[in-house]
């Protein structure tokens, strides 16, 4: 049986050496080219199916939303969020948007029977 005259050879220190940087530089250049993040603390200024625009640097920012993922419910125009985006001008993507609740309202009814200039209205319910 004949071997392959590869597998016969022995790897010398200089050739692994000159491998494992060409290896190195390789991933360097190849982690370098993404794009880097980033996160701005806004008020959501429109939205669209596919789009979300947002104010970033004083400037609008029409982000594309159909590969990003939400976070606290659905986007409304006026929400408070947290937008992590890639890219600027026509490109921009939004990666993540995470929504800032509001504080709720609560309504007592403790206070709304005592107090006689409030009166809690209410519809009976009909049923047809």
């Amino acid at each position: 049986m004949r071997t392959l005259p590869f597998l016969t050879r022995t790897i010398t220190m200089k050739k692994l050496t000159c491998l494992s940087i060409i290896v190195a530089t390789v991933i360097t250049v190849l982690s370098a080219c993404k794009e880097e993040v980033r996160v701005s603390r806004t008020v959501i200024d429109d939205v669209t199916d596919s789009t979300v625009t947002i104010t970033y640097n004083a400037k609008q920012l029409v982000l594309d939303t159909r590969k990003s993922i939400l976070q606290n419910g659905a986007v409304m125009k006026g929400d408070s969020a947290i937008v992590d985006f890639v890219g600027t001008g026509k490109k921009a993507k939004a990666v993540i948007i995470s929504l800032i609740p509001k504080a709720g309202n609560i309504v007592s009814l403790e206070e709304l029977r005592n107090d006689t200039a409030n009166t809690l209205i209410t519809i009976p319910v009909t049923s047809n």
